[in-house]
């Protein structure tokens, strides 16, 4: 089975009985007897193969197929995948227009479970930087410092918020306040352990958890990426420096029953690093 990947327009093989995994590579769209029956949406079928051709890997003996098909998996003529089969006869026409109509019943299945992916995705994240969503952070998050009381692990929790954003959307307009949202959740992205959890928490202001992290780890942490901020040349900004500031929160040496208890910690220390000249890192 390959699927379609509509970012490359290549069809990867995800799914394989038969043929070593070696055997198989990822085909563009025209390339090969998957790659046309891709692109002209339609069957194909090789009948009478030769013998020494093709062998397939039953479980316990090897065969040669007599036919192998392709099938393009499509739903309302959206491209979704190929589905290719080798029989020890050749096939009939019978056998041919039944295997049509299960492939199309598996790009139907298949495409509701795209979509379902895709509508949970866009459910839980912010469209404008990539991150997590503030509702999808805080479901996280509970279930995170539940289990770091009972266990009694440690984490930082971290507010950042954009210093003088609004000034920059006054001058420079919103679009380019979203190219700075943007490249902010690239970053935070690209420089953080993938344990950790990033949220943009409203507006400019962002939330992070950082688990297993003790008091100096979290700021160290929080001024790397306060850094790497610091010196990115953002996208339109002719230069101009974007900074920001960051509160961390450290548990457990913070007495914190609740996490909106832990978030007040962090929120606090974000304050007190903007009213104290912007562009910091304060710890609790």
């Amino acid at each position: 089975v390959y699927l379609h990947e509509e970012d490359t327009g290549v069809l990867k093989p995800v799914a394989f009985y038969g043929v070593g995994e070696e055997e198989l590579k990822t085909i563009k769209i025209g390339e090969g007897l998957p790659g046309i029956c891709a692109s002209e949406k339609k069957a194909i079928t090789l009948q009478d193969i030769p013998e020494e051709t093709l062998l397939l890997e039953t479980g316990f003996i090897k065969v040669r197929p007599k036919g192998v098909a392709w099938f393009a998996m499509c739903y309302k003529d959206k491209l979704l995948g190929v589905f290719a089969i080798g029989s020890i006869l050749p096939y009939n026409e019978d056998e041919l227009k039944h295997m049509e109509y299960l492939v199309a019943q598996i790009a139907i299945a298949l495409d509701n479970a795209t979509t379902h992916k895709e509508v949970k995705h866009l459910s839980i994240i912010d469209s404008l930087t990539g991150l997590y969503n503030r509702r999808h952070f805080f479901k996280r998050f509970a279930s995170e410092f539940q289990a770091a009381k009972r266990y009694n692990y440690p984490f930082a929790l971290v507010m950042m918020d954009i210093d003088n954003f609004k000034n920059i959307n006054d001058t420079l307009g919103h679009q380019q306040g979203d190219i700075i949202l943007k490249e902010i959740g690239r970053i935070l992205s690209d420089n953080t352990r993938e344990a950790d959890i990033w949220a943009r928490y409203g507006g400019e202001e962002f939330i992070g958890y950082i688990p297993h992290c003790g008091k100096n780890e979290g700021y160290k942490m929080a001024e790397k990426i306060r850094k790497i901020i610091e010196e990115h040349e953002i996208t339109g900004m002719e230069g101009r420096k974007v900074t920001v500031s960051m509160g961390v929160a450290y548990f457990p040496g913070l007495k914190a029953d609740t996490e909106d208890e832990i978030v007040g910690f962090a929120d606090r220390c974000l304050y007190q690093a903007k009213s104290g000249g912007k562009n910091k890192v304060v710890v609790a």
